[in-house]
């Protein structure tokens, strides 16, 4: 949360050909290290000029851009070449074109550079353009963008630009432009990452409660899990180790700071800019629906999707919902926001599943503890006749106990003995 040199707490993840959600599961191709002139040179058919790089929340596409940045401005001197990073974020088409825009960029730090500075770097092609954040332009944005992106590199073919997005419908109008992906930290990238977020700390046992969270036995979620492997969410259970370890409530309150880390506190470093969901109105919307979409699937002991379980339960939500504007959430919306926008899903070849079981038993656990007690005693009842087999395992009537034992006691545990011993001697 303060400013810092990039090396000190940057670890630079690998950048592949195909996606990846987890480590152990990469194909194809992968760059280690990366600098624009790897990027340049990773395709053996030929120079790569033009890189759309495609990352999940939390995977460190800004950090990697200024890593980027900074590798290229300390070999200035050798390429005669001037990177540029910009935050597409501020790109407003109505006041400015693209080239006045990334003119306007260089011009908060060196007011001498002017238009005819840049049309002579793009002539000789000793520019490198690092544009940050296409998923972040609204869609009459996103389009004004993708022409004049056409247009800029028809015009100037030989200067370098890479661009980063999360997976959006916005990059399926980049054309020209060759596919790469951030992947999940290694083992080793995660170890050195939290060698580095423990130096900050002035607690010597930082490292060994972090690394709690991933005990096999002990711990919350798998060590080459999403949650694990990925920068920005290691980053937030290195911040808040101390609370989350403290906690009386702590698997759920760990799942609850995940949360709002990716949902919220993600996008609200990022000024002027608030995240645009599909298929409902807000942040908080979104959530509501979320948790009664994990509510409903925990109760009839569904973890994991093919394209029709979803709708169903899809279906099921949409029937049940008062929403601002009833008419954006659509399937294909929902299945958007939830694999995209709040990356709490991930599709992978036929099915969509949870990036952690836990944030499904996490919501389960908050919707019925909102519930009103006969409502809640219903939910119950249905529960005490499920097979125990069917139960994934208890956290999520763990972290109900937690929230409320009462409601817990009340609502789950008595219905349960109740059909026990009804009509038992």
């Amino acid at each position: 949360e303060e400013d810092c040199q990039l090396d000190e707490v940057y670890v630079c993840n690998n950048i592949g050909t195909s996606a990846a959600v987890f480590p152990h599961r990469i194909v194809g191709n992968v760059i280690e290290n990366a600098t624009l002139q790897k990027l340049r040179s990773y395709d053996r058919r030929g120079e790569t000029k033009r890189i759309l790089l495609v990352g999940g929340c939390g995977y460190g596409k800004t950090l990697m851009l200024q890593h980027l940045f900074l590798e290229a401005a300390e070999q200035t001197d050798e390429t005669g070449c001037l990177p540029i990073f910009a935050e597409l974020r501020n790109y407003s088409p109505a006041e400015q074109d693209l080239l006045s825009f990334i003119v306007a960029t260089v011009q908060e730090y060196d007011d001498s550079f002017s238009t005819d500075s840049a049309k002579q770097l793009f002539r000789k092609g000793t520019a490198q353009l690092l544009l940050d954040g296409l998923d972040e332009l609204n869609s009459s944005e996103g389009v004004d963008f993708q022409k004049r992106l056409k247009e800029l590199w028809h015009k100037y073919p030989d200067i370098q630009i890479v661009v980063t997005s999360r997976q959006s419908p916005i990059i399926k109008g980049i054309a020209g432009f060759n596919q790469l992906y951030l992947h999940p930290l290694e083992e080793e990238q995660v170890d050195c990452l939290l060698d580095k977020l423990s130096a900050l700390e002035s607690d010597n046992t930082a490292k060994a409660d972090i690394l709690s969270f991933f005990d096999s036995t002990t711990g919350y979620v798998k060590k080459d899990g999403f949650i694990a492997t990925n920068p920005m969410l290691l980053t937030v259970i290195a911040r808040n180790h101390n609370e989350l370890k403290d906690s009386i409530d702590s698997r759920a309150r760990f799942y609850e700071v995940l949360y709002n880390e990716l949902i919220r506190g993600h996008d609200e470093e990022k000024e002027a800019f608030k995240r645009l969901f599909h298929s409902v109105s807000d942040d908080s919307e979104f959530t509501e629906v979320f948790r009664e979409f994990c509510a409903k699937t925990y109760m009839d002991g569904v973890y994991e999707f093919d394209r029709r379980t979803f709708e169903k339960y899809f279906k099921e939500v949409q029937k049940d919902i008062a929403l601002v504007n009833p008419k954006i959430f659509t399937l294909a919306n929902f299945q958007y926001d939830v694999c995209a926008t709040a990356c709490m899903m991930y599709e992978q070849e036929s099915g969509i599943y949870y990036i952690d079981p836990g944030f499904q038993d996490y919501f389960f656990a908050e919707y019925y503890y909102f519930l009103d007690t006969d409502e809640a005693k219903k939910i119950g009842e249905i529960l005490a006749h499920r097979s125990v087999r069917s139960f994934r395992n208890l956290d999520g009537l763990q972290m109900l106990y937690r929230m409320s034992a009462d409601k817990a006691e009340v609502c789950v545990l008595l219905p349960y003995l109740r059909s026990i011993f009804t009509g038992a001697n």
